[in-house]
Order: structure tokens, then sequence, then C-alpha cells
């Protein structure tokens, strides 16, 4: 471990700035003992040179003043192209070798190195014949220091242009003894001794007491570097600038933005015997290579301090940061590191807020305050984890293998997280997941157990992998006295619990198995080609799904019967009473990639059997709807009931966003068009209602409408205003249709039910004008008329619905009765409120060969006023007598009293047939005096007698 943190790039900074600064003591020595020594540089560099395998190009110059050499070399390798050293030998009387500039051009790392490693590295031994002389001290000084170094190779590095640069360099060195000795280098560096035949250079103790430094290093592959140091004591310090190469992110492809490290990183260094300590202050923004809107680092703030001791080869590294993510803010990061012959680290990281987009703040709360405290070494590591309302831990023992433990502080409200029936608004649950032993290896199989525990619900799984197999076997149980059994007690909570669940997924293959005692699923699921299949059973009715995710999915369902469907969902919910509904269905649901929903429904007849005379019958049902994303759209409906056909060709278009459903358009029958917006949690909306040109096709009658109508809906209050114009149609009601009449008075015990309340009726309010552009024809039997009605229809809330305004019926209209025919001149029936309830302004006239005979019809409808009139004049017997015998001698014969009756009983008894009305029995008496009776058998006759006190009797025609 120590040899390794020695060639660390910080220590070979360190090394290469001593190894010259020792180099130039070196020289100081030689140069001192050149000026006592009779011998020229020449004689000197000729005679010892070869003695090394030195050699050089030029040499010249002299003790005095200094000396150059060219192309110096070892064993024919260079050593620097060009050495120049210049001094002042006056300061040695001084007991200083002042060198006022040394410099060396292109010095060749490898071929120093070769140098170096010629002597011997160990320690010193001097010789027996050392003489040395008494200790003395001097100092060596060098005013101006400049090497350049030729391109060389480091730790796998290439320095393509280095250069050092020192001035002001003071070393002192104390307890020099001259003897004879060898040259000797430690291997730190430190230590110089130079032996010479005529005697020894000994220093016992060196200090370099100060310098100014300044170190440039340039690689193409890795960036520059500047070392901008003070040297005190034998101590560096200095700032490094860092300013790395943009080769040097796209040859390692690091993720890392060079615009976040800016122009330079900033470290401070310091260098002494002892230790190294480097510390750093920055921050990265937006750190990681990433595309917008992905993941991404901003480290706002980090320092760290790292501290190497030489001596002990211990490393420390203290280090703190603040951090930014897209899932958080502000988390905090702390380590601490050592480095010996072993390693150690602690720390903590701080998430205060934890945030995923698109996940609702309540999902993430539990994780909130999140702090994970770790311990490790190169053996193992231990985890612990705490948080709002988690807690746990997790170990590795050994690196092979792994303990997991996460459990809730206390029991969670579900309510904080999910939306809950306020029945379950206090149901709390305890969640803990564990891994007792999670083994690394390369075919181990890792299990699981989760839990969820509540009063409520409670679920386990056992989850368990091994190489691409996943299997989760779960268990979901409704406790006996679990609050959802409470919360609908009408339905079969046995038939659903308990729930087993299996979920495999094996390689590319996910399979899914899910059953209860009432229902059952299947499906299988291709994670490469997203090929899903599955079905689910519910009873004897199958679901089919097929398809792809990504591209087309399709779900469906043939219901053969819907009265066995019906019985197998009672099987889970009661339906009481069962509705009696028959017929089949088939429904079919389609999804393109996730997203466009289709729904198409078919169903050759739907019957609702009400009751026993009453039964809806819905044939051809045909219903085509899609979803994207907001918007829906009804591409196409069509139904028929009874012989109504209800439809539309034109796609309807409506937006469902949040609780806001926009209708955009609605369309009925091609020809009335609904928009409007509503919204589903307040129940708050507008509607229109319009058309152009409606038209309504019956069996008794046909018609065409324009339509305006607004309709406010705010909860159960329904107000609707507007104008319905009836642009023309015809009546078709058959008026020979034979019923029994009926009469407010009399109530029919067996067909009495109980009224029962409606909030949509009570809530109702009207307020709809009726009108016509052109008159309505009604042409049946012995009636043609045209009616043009102008009302309006009134409703308050908690009301009755009231109609007023008036029909006209205009004037050409004719009656025909017994071969007569009677015209009508211009007549109303005028409406003040209850429908029933009208009030006639009819006339209409009858003409023969010699009389028009005008008749008037006033009142209401249930006491009317009958007025006859003649041209030329007629009594009122005279007149009845032309109506009846087309003449008015039959007035001599018969009172007004009797044709009174005989036209009365007559005329009524067909008008009422017309109307749909069949009497066996009708006798107009005097007054008001009338009875109307009803054949009820063979011999049974039940005549009702309106007189002054009505009364009822039987007529029974008995046999012999």
């Amino acid at each position: 471990m120590r040899h390794k943190l020695l060639y660390k790039p910080l220590l070979f900074i360190r090394k290469i700035v001593l190894f010259l600064l020792v180099a130039l003591v070196g020289v100081g020595v030689i140069l001192y003992f050149l000026a006592h020594s009779p011998l020229v540089v020449k004689g000197v560099a000729e005679k010892y040179a070869p003695d090394y395998n030195l050699t050089y190009s030029r040499i010249y110059g002299n003790a005095i003043t200094g000396l150059r050499i060219d192309n110096l070399a070892y064993n024919h390798e260079p050593l620097a192209e060009l050495l120049i050293l210049n001094w002042n030998p006056a300061k040695l009387f001084q007991k200083n070798i002042n060198v006022t500039r040394l410099q060396i051009k292109k010095a060749n790392v490898e071929g120093i190195k070769h140098f170096i490693a010629l002597f011997d590295t160990n320690e010193t031994t001097p010789t027996e014949e050392n003489n040395l002389s008494e200790p003395f001290d001097f100092t060596v000084s060098v005013e101006y220091l400049m090497v350049d170094v030729a391109p060389f190779v480091e730790e796998n590095i290439t320095f393509n242009k280095t250069q050092l640069i020192a001035k002001k360099v003071k070393y002192l060195l104390d307890d020099v003894q001259i003897g004879e000795v060898k040259i000797a280098i430690d291997s730190n560096l430190t230590v110089l001794e130079l032996v010479l035949k005529e005697g020894a250079f000994e220093i016992e103790k060196t200090l370099l007491s100060h310098a100014k430094a300044t170190l440039k290093a340039q690689s193409d592959e890795y960036g520059k570097i500047l070392y901008e140091s003070q040297i005190r004591d034998n101590t560096i310090g200095g700032t490094l600038h860092a300013m790395p190469s943009p080769i040097l992110f796209e040859k390692y492809e690091i993720p890392i933005r060079q615009e976040a490290l800016g122009k330079e990183i900033i470290i401070e260094l310091n260098a002494s015997k002892e230790r190294v300590k480097a510390s750093l202050d920055i921050a990265l923004p937006q750190l990681l290579l990433a595309k917008k809107d992905e993941f991404n680092l901003d480290i706002e703030r980090l320092g760290s301090i790292v501290t190497y001791e030489i001596d002990s080869g211990v490393l420390i590294a203290h280090s703190k940061a603040r951090v930014k993510t897209p899932y958080g803010e502000n988390i905090l990061l702390s380590n601490h590191l050592r480095m010996d012959e072993n390693m150690s680290y602690t720390g903590e990281l701080y998430a205060p807020k934890i945030i995923v987009a698109g996940v609702e703040k309540k999902y993430l709360n539990p994780i909130s305050d999140l702090k994970i405290a770790y311990r490790g070494d190169t053996q193992s590591v231990e985890t612990n984890l705490s948080s709002q309302m988690l807690q746990g831990v997790v170990n590795l023992p050994d690196f092979t293998q792994a303990m997991i433990h996460i459990e809730s502080k206390k029991p969670l409200a579900l309510n904080q997280f999910v939306s809950l029936p306020k029945e379950l608004n206090q149901t709390k649950a305890m969640l803990s997941v564990d891994m007792p032993t999670l083994y690394f290896e390369a075919n181990s199989t890792y299990h699981a157990i989760a839990k969820i525990t509540s009063p409520t619900l409670n679920i386990e799984s056992n989850v368990s992998y091994k190489a691409d197999d996943l299997e989760v076997v779960s268990t979901l149980e409704i406790p006996s006295d679990s609050p959802i059994r409470e919360y609908d007690e009408a339905l079969k909570w046995q038939k659903l619990s308990p729930l087993a669940t299996t979920l495999k997924l094996q390689k590319e293959n996910l399979t899914l198995h899910l059953a209860s005692e009432a229902l059952t699923v299947e499906s299988q699921y291709d994670l490469n080609s997203t090929q899903i299949k599955g079905q689910i059973a519910l009873g004897n009715e199958k679901i089919d799904i097929k398809g792809t995710t990504q591209e087309k999915m399709n779900i469906a369902m043939k219901i053969a019967s819907l009265p066995q469907l019906l019985q197998t969902v009672s099987g889970i919910y009661p339906l009481e009473p069962l509705p009696n509904v028959t017929g089949s269905a088939d429904i079919s649901l389609d999804i393109t990639a996730l997203k466009l929903i289709e729904l198409g429904i078919t169903s050759p007849q739907i019957v609702y059997q009400v009751d026993k005379k009453t039964k809806h019958t819905i044939n051809d049902i045909s219903v085509e709807v899609s979803k994207e994303a907001e918007k829906i759209l009804l591409k196409s409906y069509k139904l028929t009931y009874g012989k109504d056909k209800i439809f539309s060709t034109k796609p309807s278009h409506l937006t469902l966003k949040e609780d806001i459903l926009t209708i955009e358009d609605f369309w009925l029958n091609d020809m009335l068009e609904i928009k409007g917006d509503y919204n589903l949690k307040l129940k708050k909306g507008t509607i229109n209602t319009n058309a152009e040109g409606f038209k309504v096709s019956q069996k008794i009658v046909e018609v065409t409408t324009k339509i305006g109508l607004i309709t406010a809906l705010d909860g159960n209050d329904t107000a609707i205003e507007g104008k319905i114009t009836l642009l023309g149609g015809k009546i078709h009601y058959d008026l020979n249709q034979r019923k029994f009449a009926t009469d407010s008075d009399i109530v029919i015990l067996q067909e009495l039910k109980n009224k029962k309340p409606s909030p949509f009726m009570d809530k109702l309010s009207v307020a709809v004008q009726v009108g016509s552009q052109k008159p309505f024809v009604f042409n049946q039997g012995a009636v043609n008329v045209q009616l043009s009605p102008n009302l309006g229809i009134y409703k308050a809330q908690d009301s009755e619905l009231l109609v007023t305004g008036a029909v006209e019926l205009l004037k050409g209209g004719s009656y025909t009765f017994q071969d007569k025919r009677f015209k009508l001149d211009k007549s109303y029936i005028y409406f003040t409120g209850e429908i029933t309830k009208p009030l006639l302004e009819i006339s209409a006239k009858y003409r023969t060969s010699n009389y028009l005979i005008s008749i008037k019809v006033t009142g209401s409808a249930d006491n009317p006023i009958i007025n006859f009139s003649s041209s030329p004049y007629l009594t009122e017997a005279q007149i009845l007598s032309v109506i009846l015998f087309d003449s008015a001698l039959g007035a001599d014969n018969n009172s007004a009293t009797e044709m009174m009756r005989m036209m009365g009983g007559a005329m009524a008894k067909f008008a009422l047939a017309n109307l749909g009305i069949k009497l066996d029995h009708l006798v107009l008496g005097e007054g008001n005096s009338i009875e109307v009776g009803k054949r009820v058998s063979n011999r049974v006759t039940i005549i009702y007698i309106n007189d002054i006190i009505p009364s009822v009797k039987l007529n029974y025609d008995h046999n012999d």
C-alpha cells in the first residue's frame, strides 16, 4: 500500500522539486572543491567523466565565472541538451556557494534515472581512511534556476512540456566534513555525499530554508498543471492549478461536463519530509454530461482535505459536500477515509426531502428526513437507515453476502397515501421487508419476505430470484373483523379472500396467476415483444386478453346469457331483486400503444321485464367509442327502442380533464346537437341543446322541430329553459282503438301504487316555450283538422307541471257524423295550468240545401256549453230535427228534449268510438242526466248514472 502511495501524482511533483534542488547542492559542492584545486575545469571533466560513462560535445568556462556543457549524456543516453552554471566565487569567503544562474535545457528524465541508478543507493559507509576534516557549515544559494524537461512518461502519463523555475533559493548545510568517501544518494534524494581522491565531502544535515518555485507541466492527453509554491525549512506550500484537456474526457468517455469544472481546478498543496497535504474547495454545477431534462447533479459545494504521512504511510481524507439532484435539494454528504495497511471509512448521507417527478408528495413522505450512516473497511460494511417513517439496516459482513431489514417505525396511516372511504380512514398498517441472507455468488438464489399487517388487510409476499428467474408468491387476506367487511356487508367477502397471486419472470416471459373462490386470472407477457395473452374468469363467463402493449391489445367478452352473468355476479354481490333481463352481448376493447382505447358493444336484443305488464325491448344495439388521453370520441351508435330508431353517424367529441367533462358536440339522430361543461366532483354544469330541424317519426306522430334549450345542473337542482318551435308534421293517432274510459273519480285498487319520491322531478324547474311555424295535420277517421300550438310549459321546484297558452284549430277543418260534414271555423283550446282541464272555444257549421247551422262549444272539457243557431232562423228543436232527419218537420212529432237525447246518444257514441272509447249503453236524460254503461261479460252490464244523486246499477240478463 505504501509503495503505491509513494508514486501518486502529488508525491511525484514533490519528488521532481526536491531532486532538482538536491542536484543543485551537489553542483555547489563540486564547485567548492574546484575553486580550491589546481586542476582546471576541462582537465577534471576529461579525467573523471569516462569513469562514469559521461560524454559531452563541448564543455567550457572556468571555476571563477561558471561553465557550460553541451549535450551531456550518460552511456550515450542524453541527460541534457545544455547545462549553464554561473556563480559568484567571491561568496566562498563567506562560506556561501552563490549560483547566480543555473539553467538546464531539455533534461532527459529517463537518462537521469539511469544515471542515478549507477550510484549505490544504500546507506553510505565511510571508508577506514577517511581523514575527515573538522566539521564546518556553509550555505548554497541560487538566484535563478530554470529547468526545461524533454518529453517523458511517468505513471503512463506522457508529459509533453515540463518546466521548473526557482528563485532566491537558499540551502543551509551543517556539519560538513571533508574526507575520502564515495558519492551516495538515499532513496528520498535528500542526502548527498561526494568523494574525491584528494578528500571527502560529507553533509550531516541539510536545510532548504527558502525558495520560490513554479512548476509547469503539460500533457496533450490529460491537460496542464501549474504549481506555484513557497519553500521554507524543507516544506513546500502552494497552489496547484489543474486544467484538464478535452481529449481526456473524450478518450475515457468521462460522463462529466468540462464546463462544470471551470477553466481550472485549484488545489492547495503542501509537502514536507513528513507529510503531503492537499485541500480542495469547489462547486460543480450540472456535473454530469446529460441531455436536457435528464438526471443531473449539482455539487453546490465540495470540501476535501487529504493528508498523507510519509513515514507511517497513512492517508487520511475528510470530505463534505452539499448536493442538489432532481430527487432532492440540500443533500449533505460526509466521509472520513483512512488508508494504512488496511482501509476504513465512515460517513453519512442526509436528504431532508425526496422528490420524484410524477409521484405525489404523500407517497414520498415516509422517506423524508432520510439518514444513511455507514461504517466499513475492505472486509465489511454496516449501514443504518432512518427516515421519517422507516428504519432499517443493510449489512455486508464479508462482501459475499448481505443482510437487509427495513420496517416502519410505527403504524402508517394508509389514508395519507390512498383515498379511502370515511369508514376506513383510521386504518393503519405495519410494513416490513427482510432479506436475511443475500449471497452475491453468480448462481445464488435470493429470498425476501415482505409483510403488510393491519386490522384491515394483511399481505405477505415471498420473493425469490435466481439468475433470470423471479417469483413472487403473495397472499392477500381480509380479516374477519376487518372494517372492509363492514364497509359493504352485502358483498360476499369470503368469495374473494384469501386471494392468492403468483408472479413469475423467467428470462423475458412474465406470468401472472391470481385466484380466489370466485375469480381467476391467468396472463402471460413477453417483455421483448410486449405480447400479452390472458383470460379473466368470473364463473362461466370469460374475458380474453391478447395483443401487444406497444402496438395493439384486445380485450373481448362474449356474454352468451345475461341472466347467467347476473346470476354469477349475484353470487358475489347479491342483486335484490335480480333484474329480469334477457339477451346477449359482445364487448370488445382495443388499446393501442397504451394510449388509445377503443370500445365496441354490440347486441342483437336486450329485454328488460319491469313487471307483468311492462316490458322494454331494445334491438340492434351498436356503440363505438374511443378515448386517448383527455379526449373521448363517440364514433357512432345506434339502437331501436320499440319502433323508434335512436342513432348517430356523426362523431361526438368529449373531453375529460381531471373532474371537468366538456361536451364539445354530442349528436342525437344526426340532428340534435348537445354542448356544455359539467364538473363531476361538484355536480355542476351547463348543457346547451340545439337543433335546426329535429325529426321525430313515431307511430302516432311525425313532427319536425327547432330546439334551443339551456339546462343548468347544480347537484340535484335541474333548471331547463328555452324554446321549441314545431316546424310542421302529422298526427297519426288511431281513434278507432278500443280502450276503457277512465274517470278521475274512479280508483282501481289493484293498480294503486305508492308514489315513490323522485329527487330529479322534485328539484326540476322548467320554463319552455312551445310554438309552431306550420300547423299540424290530424286526419284520422271522421276528423280532419289542422292544429297550431302556442304553449308555455312551466314548473317550479317541488311543484306540479303547468301548461299555459292555446292550441289553435285552423278554419277549414271538418268532422263527419252520419254522413254529415261539420266544418270548423277558427277555434281554440286554452290551457291555464292543469293540462287535463282545458277551456274550449270551438265553432262549427253544417250546411244543408236550405239552412246554415252554427254550433258553438265553450266552457271546460268536463262541462261544456253547447249553443245552436241557424240561418234562416230555426228553433233548437228544428235545428236538431234537420241534423237528425234532414228536415225540420221532425220537430212536430218529437220534442226538443227527445231529439236532443236521440242526437246526443247517437252522436256521443259515434264520437267516443272515434276517440277510442267503446260504450255499450249511453242514454242522455233530462237536464244533465246521463247513463253510461259497459258490458263486462255476456250477461252483466255495469251502468253509471250521473243524475242529481249519482248511482250505479247492474243489469243481469238471466236465462229461463
